[in-house]
């Protein structure tokens, strides 16, 4: 709720001069604990071994996914007017990099946090499991 009653306030306070700053603080904040919960889940599938490694990564990709819609809902006012407004607001002569919608948020993070250091780990357990379930892998003939 307080996540909400933030995004409320700064979108509704008027023209203050510092809007851009507020605005600019919640979108900081929600990338940075985006970032926690993505380390968490990268640490704690970083233990586990090959063969459940690629369960666990499709059940938290599932949750990540799922949060990442519900966020969206959340944030819908914030992402319609500040973010859209930040995005379209060049930059030294391009569009702005630096800030994405809250699904491509979600999305970035879990790529560089999550996918890309475990996935030559996925493809493994991956290429094991299409060849045990093949019947290639020697055991069974």
């Amino acid at each position: 709720m307080r996540g909400y009653n933030a995004v409320f306030e700064c979108q509704t306070t008027g023209s203050r001069p510092n809007r851009y700053v507020e605005g600019r603080k919640l979108y900081d904040r929600l990338e940075s604990y985006l970032k926690r919960v993505a380390m968490a889940v990268y640490e704690e599938a970083r233990d586990l071994p090959d063969g459940s490694i690629v369960g666990f990564y499709n059940e938290q990709r599932d949750r990540w996914n799922h949060a990442a819609k519900r966020n969206r809902g959340l944030l819908r006012y914030f992402e319609r007017h500040w973010i859209t407004r930040e995005m379209a607001t060049t930059k030294e002569g391009a569009n702005r990099s630096d800030i994405c919608e809250v699904v491509d948020l979600h999305m970035k993070l879990w790529a560089s946090t999550v996918f890309e250091p475990l996935e030559g780990r996925l493809n493994r357990a991956g290429e094991e499991h299409e060849i045990k379930a093949k019947g290639l892998d020697g055991e069974s003939e």
